[in-house]
């Protein structure tokens, strides 16, 4: 399921909590070397991208969430909801390492999150919009005067201390 995306997936035995982590390869950079590394003004981007090489991802073989999605794969009862519950996995360990997502991760990422919540709530991805409220527009004046009043009275008050 991750493809390309890894470099090698681990088994892990230090994880005791987490059902996964991601790690820098072997010989790549740390999370917070690419940061400094991409911060610096002068860099050659190409080394840079040399440098950053496929992560390692561990898993944790007695986690419960990863004992259940092996379970479902072994029994070929892989579908879109365990590509997805995998590679949300994998997604939201790279950030919580530290590691910044391309511009493409994030949109799938955002988008595979988008489709669990969807799933959780039993609401359909297509399903149609509910009607747009009527908001007259006093109200709106009104709290837009309000906010106003509240400036000013937090202005004097900024001025007489």
């Amino acid at each position: 399921i991750l493809g390309r995306k890894v470099e090698k997936v681990l088994i892990s035995k230090h994880l005791v909590a987490s059902p996964v982590v991601a790690l820098s390869a072997d010989y790549g950079w740390t999370a917070q070397m690419e940061k400094v590394m991409k911060a610096q003004a002068f860099t050659d981007q190409s080394k840079f991208e040399f440098m950053k090489s496929k992560r390692n991802f561990g898993i944790n073989p007695r986690h419960p969430m990863i004992i259940e999605l092996n379970n479902k794969i072994k029994a070929g009862n892989a579908n879109e909801a365990t590509e997805d519950s995998v590679m949300s996995l994998y997604l939201s360990a790279v950030v919580g390492a530290g590691y910044p997502l391309t511009p493409e991760d994030a949109m799938d990422f955002s988008s595979r999150v988008g489709r669990i919540v969807s799933q959780n709530i039993g609401v359909p991805m297509d399903a149609e919009l509910a009607p747009e409220l009527e908001v007259p527009e006093d109200v709106v004046e009104d709290d837009d005067e309000e906010v106003e009043e509240e400036e000013m009275d937090g202005n004097a008050e900024k001025d007489e201390v």
